[in-house]
């Protein structure tokens, strides 16, 4: 969604506190960690276990780590619109954009370059800042190469500024031809001056800003606009990033259309072929479109994409000060009491493989040597690099964090050796490691869902500090919730049985149909005794009577059996009354002990409740 700025609602001190991205990060930053959670079942499946496995990929994420050198195009509107107010504020907020780059490329030692490009009207092939007739109309700007590429150091900003200072609104909005003549400076071809081109390891990116539609004359025109996505898609397509920042009138600025054409033009949509073809869009939590109807906001939006590129040049810091690992189960579930079924472990990378000796594409990892780290609620490593991980469970023990696993140290990914630009060896990674959090959860007997069920919280995700860099996403486990076992004795105010008689109800577990049933041993035999004493039903809802058990990696139906046994008081044979016992039998006359066999999954009100299916039962007696 793009940003509107405004004059009313928006002051400049809160435009400085909202980047471009929502957290400063950009998508690239966010693959680099690896976050991966899988639930299986335990046992008969009355458990889960929960695996969480976080490693880095790649070096350079700690931000006190020299930063890439970039390589940045600022293409800027100088059409006769732009004259006044407007043009101040774009020179102003341009000047402010290089002194963030100057400064950033400063505090990483590195070399950054920034390409001034305007455009108005027809093209000028050579570099410089010239005017000439257009349509009739004598000093219109040219479409023109400003400054080639030039570094952000002390006399470089000088240069840049001074060339920005001297730019002045005269002609059309050919926008198409600015991107063009960024896709020149890139390639370093095209213009008849020389270009010294973009560099091979430098991060690219172009910022196009425009106070209008593009058109060669006053109306927006479809090839203008389509040009210029052409020329944004094939710079796209070679990795440049792309941001389009918009001064419209409050038509405009509304206009589906317009919005269009400039989230076409912008990495928004990296595969744009035109206006109305975008393509899809890149997540919506980022945005490379900025537009405001007050140039006083202009300061802000250059500030905030210079800072942004800074931020995404630098990389996140994942310092073990600074990470958390957070996992959040949901209501359904409930964790062992305390920490007792929390274990956190540390793998040792074995090999990274790669395309080839010389091409660093990564194709897998593999693992080795676990190190238990914390088990039982307590540090039980002996390894000194681990002994600041520590494990904290939220008071209503829904919530673990894990921290102090130093992520930048320990990433992992190929050590290249270069000789130039050309690899000349690739190996893995000495330090590599990832953290592995193993969390034992059970399910909540008194949840009321069923079927496939999330554990996964909200808020499960990896922290750098209060961003959350990379979300755990799991599929919902196969959870089947526990049988509720209804029984029921007379009309629940004990006129069903009279002094003396009494039922006996035995509950076996085990496997099977009809004559093939097995009874499961290690199930614990239930009894259940109703008697005329009693005065309301009697309910047992128990973990144990689960309706199916996993083995062989799929669920299996259980299968109980019950034997009811009843002592009667002769005389009370001869009267007509109910015994209500929920599907616990079929209407039968024969009063000496019997056996009924159910199996059913549970339905979403997290009970079997057999009076939906059957009559209640009558007995006469």
């Amino acid at each position: 969604m793009k940003k509107i700025y405004t004059i009313i609602l928006v002051a400049l001190a809160a435009l400085i506190s909202i980047p471009a991205f929502a957290d400063g990060y950009t998508p690239e930053q966010k693959a680099a960690v690896s976050a991966t959670k899988t639930v299986t079942p335990i046992g008969d499946g009355s458990e889960y276990l929960l695996n969480l496995e976080t490693f880095v990929k790649g070096q350079g994420l700690n931000s006190t780590a020299k930063s890439s050198d970039m390589d940045i195009i600022l293409v800027l509107d100088v059409s006769g619109s732009m004259e006044g107010t407007k043009m101040t504020n774009l020179i102003s907020a341009a000047k402010g954009f290089v002194d963030i780059i100057k400064a950033d490329g400063t505090k990483h030692s590195a070399t950054h370059r920034i390409s001034i490009v305007k455009f108005a009207c027809d093209k000028n092939l050579k570099i410089g800042d010239n005017k000439g007739s257009y349509n009739g109309y004598r000093n219109m700007n040219y479409s023109q190469v400003v400054l080639d590429y030039t570094d952000a150091t002390t006399a470089g900003v000088s240069t840049l500024k001074t060339a920005i200072g001297k730019l002045t609104a005269a002609g059309a909005t050919h926008s198409d031809y600015g991107m063009q003549l960024a896709q020149n400076v890139i390639s370093g071809t095209g213009l008849t001056s020389t270009l010294k081109g973009a560099r091979t390891d430098a991060i690219k990116t172009v910022v196009m800003f425009t106070d209008g539609t593009p058109t060669s004359g006053s109306s927006f025109e479809d090839s203008v606009a389509n040009g210029a996505v052409t020329a944004a898609e094939t710079m796209k397509g070679n990795g440049v990033i792309v941001y389009t920042i918009g001064l419209f009138d409050n038509g405009t600025a509304s206009s589906t259309k317009v919005t269009n054409y400039m989230n076409a033009v912008s990495s928004n949509y990296p595969n744009a072929t035109s206006y109305t073809s975008r393509g899809t869009r890149v997540s919506s939590d980022k945005d490379y479109y900025y537009v405001t109807t007050d140039p006083n906001d202009l300061a802000g939006i250059f500030s905030k994409i210079g800072e942004d590129i800074s931020k995404a040049n630098a990389g996140i810091n994942l310092k073990k000060d600074e990470v958390v690992l957070k996992d959040t189960i949901t209501p359904s579930f409930t964790l062992p009491e305390g920490a007792s079924s929390i274990t956190v472990k540390v793998a040792t990378i074995d090999q990274v493989q790669t395309q080839s000796a010389t091409d660093p594409t990564i194709t897998g990892y593999t693992w080795k040597d676990e190190t238990v780290v914390y088990s039982g609620g307590r540090n039980v490593s002996t390894v000194e690099a681990y002994k600041d991980i520590a494990v904290a469970v939220s008071t209503d023990g829904k919530t673990i964090d894990v921290t102090g696993f130093d992520f930048s140290t320990y990433w992992v990914g190929p050590d290249i050796t270069k000789s130039g630009t050309t690899v000349t060896k690739i190996e893995t990674h000495p330090n590599g490691k990832k953290l592995i959090i193993q969390i034992a959860i059970q399910f909540d007997p008194n949840a009321t869902e069923s079927g496939k069920i999330s554990t996964n919280g909200e808020g499960s995700a990896v922290y750098a500090g209060d961003v959350e860099i990379a979300k755990y996403q799991v599929e919902p486990a196969d959870v089947f919730t526990p049988l509720a076992l209804v029984i029921k004795k007379g009309d629940d105010t004990g006129s069903g049985l009279l002094a003396g008689e009494s039922i006996l109800y035995t509950i076996e577990r085990g496997t099977g149909e009809g004559s093939a049933w097995t009874k499961d041993t290690t199930f614990e035999t239930l009894t259940i005794a109703v008697s005329a004493t009693n005065t309301a039903a009697i309910t047992e809802t128990l973990g144990k009577l689960s309706a199916k058990y996993f083995a062989d990696g799929q669920y299996v139906d259980y299968v109980y059996r019950v034997t009811e046994d009843y002592t009667w008081a002769w005389a009370h044979k001869s009267t007509t009354g109910s015994v209500v016992t929920q599907k616990l039998f079929n209407s039968d006359t024969d009063y000496t002990s019997k056996t009924f066999v159910f199996s059913k999954a549970p339905d979403t009100s997290n009970s079997v409740n057999h009076a939906e299916d059957n009559k209640a039962n009558e007995l006469a007696k």
